[in-house]
């Protein structure tokens, strides 16, 4: 079976001071087959800016960038442009480990899906600029519905 390319989808709406960190940390995954997918939901900074440098240096960030329509409108879209056969989503605050990817797509590919993965990822404090640590678990019995498992799930690196 060959291995999966994995979409991810980046909801970015005025992150200038973390979305350069956020993008890196998925460039850098020992996973390589991967695409990001960044909307840009009418942010007024610069996240734009950034966005379109790390599009002109990685042909796997692609960016669409329109007026603000709100968070679930842009989760839809992305998941609406998605190539891959497994999506992530993360937000433009989010720093991910750097065997996120790899992790999962293990656990996908030994235990198919349709149930959600949980999660642990480094979230930029906003107060203070540094990373700090977060886990989430999705229990069980939660939707299987992709929509639904994207809006009430960041599948990050610390698989259930």
């Amino acid at each position: 079976m060959p291995t999966p390319v994995v979409s991810i989808v980046l909801p970015v709406y005025n992150a200038e001071p973390y979305i350069a960190a956020a993008i890196e940390s998925v460039l850098r995954q020992d996973y390589e087959r991967l695409e990001v997918i960044a909307i840009d939901d009418g942010s007024t900074d610069r996240s734009r800016d950034i966005l379109e440098r790390y599009r002109k240096s990685d042909s796997r960030v692609s960016i669409i960038s329109r007026e603000n329509r709100g968070l679930i409108a842009t989760l839809n879209e992305g998941l609406a442009l998605a190539k891959g056969e497994l999506i992530a989503r993360m937000d433009a605050d989010d720093i991910a480990y750097p065997s996120r990817l790899s992790r999962q797509v293990a656990l996908f590919s030994a235990e198919p899906p349709a149930r959600p993965i949980g999660h642990g990822h480094r979230h930029a404090d906003r107060q203070s600029d540094h990373p700090r640590q977060a886990q989430s678990h999705l229990p069980p019995g939660k939707p299987t519905n992709p929509v639904d498992v994207l809006h009430h799930l960041h599948a990050f690196d610390r698989c259930l």
